[in-house]
């Protein structure tokens, strides 16, 4: 084997590596800082359920960024072409479609899975939306302009329908301050799939933007003032 071949694949395998330990790392970060719970006299048993609640509602979403992260540093695949077709369309899919989704087993191999019913309000398993509709205020490079664009919108995963006990407990825990209500036309129904290919074309949604939730990648909101709303940033851009 050519030398100069070997060296530089290990040193685009070491940097492969050190991005999904850092992915981990945050992972494993964000899961603590939900965990703890105030474990002094005041607490009790439904505090410390919407605090486990609140933890499984972030660990999805980061499973996924590690999978995205692996598929886009080792190999040909950039982020703008990955799709998130649910299971029941992997017969329809063709194997360069195959190759770019995130729960293909030869493509992302990310479990794909529903919210647990118990962090849902009307109770039954819930039905995450990945899209690059819209952009979050102070997440990434926002765009040039003063709306959202197909260069600025971000990968985000949308759960609608959270408890607010559940929403509530994560932004305490992490510090963010009051659930806002976002009047702004937030996309968190459209789903970027094989049909709907990649990035391009999308960012026809709107800023996610306010002082609570601005730069920060993942948190909830109200839309409508009813529904609880979680986001995630998978693909900041």
């Amino acid at each position: 084997m050519n030398p100069f071949f070997l060296k530089d694949f290990m040193k685009q395998s070491g940097n492969a590596f050190f991005l999904i330990l850092i992915a981990v790392a945050l992972f494993a970060a964000l899961s603590y800082a939900l965990s703890q719970s105030g474990r002094t006299s005041g607490g009790n048993a439904s505090q410390d359920t919407n605090r486990v609640n609140a933890s499984q509602l972030t660990q999805y979403p980061v499973s996924l960024k590690t999978a995205i992260m692996r598929m886009t540093t080792q190999g040909a695949i950039g982020v703008e072409d990955v799709i998130f077709n649910s299971p029941s369309d992997f017969g329809a899919l063709t194997d360069p479609e195959k190759a770019v989704a995130v729960f293909y087993p030869t493509g992302g191999g990310a479990p794909y899975a529903k919210a647990p019913a118990e962090i849902m309000a009307n109770g039954a398993a819930g039905t995450w939306k990945f899209n690059s509709e819209n952009e979050v205020a102070g997440v990434g490079s926002d765009g040039a302009t003063a709306g959202v664009d197909t260069e600025s919108a971000d990968v985000t995963a949308f759960l609608s329908g959270v408890t607010q006990a559940v929403c509530e407990s994560m932004h305490t825990k992490l510090g963010l301050g009051a659930i806002p209500t976002i009047a702004a036309a937030v996309n968190i129904t459209d789903e970027q799939n094989a049909t709907t290919t990649g990035i391009a074309g999308h960012g026809t949604g709107a800023v996610l933007t306010d002082a609570v939730l601005d730069r920060s990648p993942y948190g909830c909101f109200q839309k409508p003032a009813s529904t609880y709303v979680y986001y995630h940033v998978l693909i900041e851009r």
